[in-house]
């Protein structure tokens, strides 16, 4: 994908975190961009679920590699037991107001299991997400 990317995301992602804080728990995430009218399913991860849901029913520690560029914030990070683990999304459109769709994997995972189709919609998005970004 040239152009906007899922790092161009995340870094927007953040500013806009620093800039409008956060007001949901403290949550893991996955970036997830598509440049077509929806996002195929085959796009996550198995290990991307997975983790996303060890988060929500147990414990999950990360070390962050020293051999990381820049300076760290800290050493890592544990999550417990957290209440949500995020998919964000983002359908790119060039020239249009561009949106972040987070939603629970949970719920996206219901929605797939339940669903005839085998992509998620932007309206569907927009349905499922707990909270939606303007960036």
């Amino acid at each position: 994908m040239s152009g906007y990317d899922e790092a161009k995301m995340g870094s927007e992602f953040n500013r806009w975190v620093k800039k409008n804080g956060w007001d949901l728990p403290s949550t893991p995430y996955e970036h997830k961009i598509t440049k077509l009218k929806s996002l195929p399913f085959s796009r996550l991860e198995e290990h991307q679920i997975y983790y996303l849901g060890k988060c929500k029913t147990s414990a999950y520690s990360y070390k962050i590699s020293d051999a990381s560029p820049g300076l760290k914030p800290f050493d890592g990070f544990v999550f417990s037991d957290n209440p949500i683990s995020l998919f964000t999304i983002m359908f790119y459109k060039k020239r249009t107001p561009r949106k972040i769709y987070c939603i629970d994997r949970d719920d996206l995972l219901c929605y797939i299991e339940t669903s005839d189709r085998k992509s998620l919609t932007e309206d569907k998005a927009k349905e499922l997400a707990i909270k939606i970004i303007n960036l």
